[in-house]
């Protein structure tokens, strides 16, 4: 089962742990402030690169999944979190277009790899 833990080092409050099982999904909803093209930023820890599929009010944004870089482990040191953005198969950060107010955000589990994740952030894709 995902967990909402507190005891995480480094976390920014409280954060998802136990995010292991293929399958499992966690969903935001986020809101854009105005029209425009955005970039999903994920504050995350994992000890080895894991696969997630990222759908915006569920349209997938990339194929099979985007990968996430190993960060070096599930937080039992601070440094142990990254910052990462869903990719496409070129590497590129991918920006997602969106009209201003209320967005459904789902990321889901699709190798069965854990990661543990403090939180989203929907920034401004650069111009």
């Amino acid at each position: 089962e995902v967990q909402l833990r507190d005891d995480k080092v480094g976390a920014d409050g409280k954060c998802f742990s136990h995010w292991d099982a293929e399958g499992h999904w966690l969903e935001w909803t986020v809101n854009a402030p105005k029209d425009g093209s955005y970039c999903l930023v994920l504050r995350y820890c994992s000890p080895s690169a894991v696969k997630r599929q990222v759908a915006v009010d569920g349209k997938p944004l990339c194929g099979e999944g985007s990968q996430f870089p190993a960060t070096g482990g599930f937080s039992a040191e601070a440094n142990d979190w990254s910052h990462a953005c869903p990719r496409s198969s070129n590497g590129k950060p991918i920006a997602v277009p969106l009209t201003a107010g209320a967005h459904s955000v789902r990321l889901t589990n699709v190798d069965g790899q854990g990661m543990n994740v403090d939180y989203l952030m929907l920034v401004p894709a650069p111009g």
